[in-house]
């Protein structure tokens, strides 16, 4: 009829408005909020919609009237009819098998504009909807209250009426505070945040000073056991007991096992490394939690742009390791954590399209995904790796490596590398579990994660701590005369990531109220690629610490 469109957005924006607010701080659509809805996939462009419908030119903002375009309510209207059924069939108690069911918060809108059938009982019940609504000084919404006055029983055939009115105030907000209100800074600045940045600070203070002591005193022992034996002659030197990481000279800078494995490993891990610390400073600077989807789109253009920093450092590594096919080793790096990322998506997407949660990714997603990875990420890859190759894929080892392995000689339990593997990711989850679960809640929970200054020092602080105990586990690999280092030291690194997976376990069952098949798929799904992600990143960091120490402790001992 004539004026519908605008009858309907006088009606829709303020139930809208309240809808938003409520989807923001998630309190509405239970668990098809969790699993995915129209609510968060359309969540901007409304709130786009709003902003577009209050602009006005008219002097006084309690004067104005929400006059929507009719191309603006069309899309409301069939927005609201798709949520509307959406929520419908989340509930199977419905409200039309269920005389004491409370009326929806979407309930008014999908009365007042899908058409009713002739009501089979005369009764009428009213509802009434006072909403208030502030207006900052350049004629901007920056916040939106609504409330029901009461709420009226549903029954089968009533017919519902539904009244509201508006109250304009003047609001002293600024329109770029307006997303202050949906933080939490009294959870996230709690003072057991602090507390745990100092611990782990202390903590790294600690480790690094007695990481420096111990190796300083061992290493000026051992060198000056080393000196007194060069001292000798031949005779004296075969009758001595020697042992410790000298012995192994000849050996440590032996290439690793799958070096191309290895090797591709270690160049994600770089660019991995890059990537976060550059996505952290673009957060602290830019404020990027204030639009949804912006971190996910930060990181993979980052990932992107950083694809010459993974085949620099992995097409080098693999060089210097006497690796023949390069071609294969820049397709095997380019390829392996988007595979990792494509094979999880996958299987959460299959669970997705069965249970016809908005969740699915679209197939047109995933074209572009593949033509980043084939038009953009790939031939930036083979950029570095020529480079790397060309510029740092010499050896420059300070001992010669003999055409003979040493046998690796038996020792005692704890020092074997399966035990130091194990061992190796305590401490570095130790420093950062609290952080954890301030980035758990945030991304599970619905809370919205501002801290980044946090996530920094965080960040700072697990790349030292995970070096630190990586080259304490090398010392002791290397003076049980065991030069399987390599591995040895990127796995104690990556084991970090076990524990959090483990602590993932801990969170799932007992800090969220997440049941279903598809819920515990998603939630599983998502944590095993984040902490796959983490265990390449710190297990690259370890293997960088260690590496350095080796060639330091080698190029300063004499060797015939």
């Amino acid at each position: 009829m004539p004026g519908s469109e605008t009858v309907l957005g006088e009606l829709v924006c303020p139930m809208l408005c309240h809808l938003l607010e409520e989807v923001i701080v998630a309190k509405i659509a239970g668990n098809v909020y969790r699993e995915g809805n129209a609510t968060q996939k359309h969540l901007h462009t409304w709130m786009e919609i709003l902003q577009t419908m209050h602009k006005s030119d008219q002097p006084s903002p309690h004067e104005r009237r929400v006059q929507p375009t009719v191309a603006q309510s069309k899309r409301i209207l069939e927005w609201m009819t798709n949520l509307s059924h959406e929520l419908a069939s989340s509930h199977p108690s419905s409200a039309m098998n269920n005389e004491d069911a409370t009326v929806n918060p979407l309930a008014p809108i999908h009365a007042a504009i899908l058409p009713q059938a002739p009501p089979t009982m005369p009764s009428v019940i009213s509802q009434k909807f006072p909403s208030t609504q502030e207006v900052s000084h350049c004629n901007q919404i920056v916040d939106v209250n609504l409330t029901s006055e009461t709420k009226a029983k549903l029954t089968v055939g009533s017919k519902m009426m539904f009244t509201y009115e508006v109250t304009w105030k003047p609001s002293t907000t600024l329109f770029s505070k307006r997303y202050d209100k949906y933080l939490d800074p009294n959870f996230f600045q709690h003072r057991i945040h602090w507390f745990s940045i100092f611990n782990s600070f202390m903590m790294v203070i600690f480790l690094v000073g007695l990481v420096s002591m111990i190796l300083m005193r061992t290493l000026r022992k051992d060198y000056a056991r080393y000196s007194k034996e060069d001292d000798l002659d031949d005779m004296e030197r075969d009758l001595g007991d020697e042992y410790g990481w000298k012995q192994v000279h000849g050996d440590v800078f032996r290439s690793a096992s799958y070096p191309l494995l290895f090797s591709s490993l270690v160049g994600s891990g770089y660019q991995l490394a890059v990537v976060g610390f550059l996505v952290i400073i673009m957060s602290i600077i830019g404020d990027l939690y204030t639009e949804r989807g912006s971190i996910l789109t930060t990181s993979i253009f980052v990932y992107a742009a950083t694809a010459p920093v993974n085949g620099y450092f992995g097409g080098s590594l693999y060089s210097r390791q006497s690796g023949k096919g390069w071609i294969k080793q820049m397709l095997f790096s380019t390829a392996l954590f988007p595979s990792m990322i494509c094979g999880t998506a996958f299987l959460i997407n299959f669970v997705a399209i069965y249970y016809r949660a908005s969740r699915a990714i679209p197939f047109t997603s995933m074209l572009s995904v593949a033509a980043i990875c084939l038009f953009v990420i790939l031939p930036l890859n083979l950029v570095g790796t020529v480079l790397g190759r060309n510029m740092a894929g010499t050896p420059d080892y300070p001992c010669r490596i003999n055409t003979v392995p040493r046998p690796i000689p038996e020792k005692k339990w704890f020092m074997e590398p399966a035990i130091i593997v194990c061992l190796g990711g305590i401490l570095p989850f130790g420093s950062i579990f609290i952080e954890m679960y301030f980035i758990f809640t945030s991304f599970w929970a619905y809370k919205i994660y501002f801290v980044f200054g946090f996530m920094f020092l965080v960040f700072f602080i697990l790349i030292i701590v995970t070096m630190c105990v990586t080259i304490v586990c090398t010392y002791f690999l290397l003076n049980a005369e065991d030069y399987r280092w390599q591995w040895t030291s990127f796995l104690s690194a990556a084991s970090t990531a076990v524990y959090v997976y483990f602590y993932s376990f801990y969170y799932f069952f007992f800090k969220t109220k997440m049941y279903g098949f598809f819920q515990t798929t998603f939630y599983f799904g998502y944590m095993a690629l984040f902490s796959m992600a983490l265990g390449i990143l710190c297990g690259t960091l370890g293997y960088v610490g260690a590496s350095a120490f080796v060639k330091k402790i080698y190029s300063t001992v004499k060797i015939d």
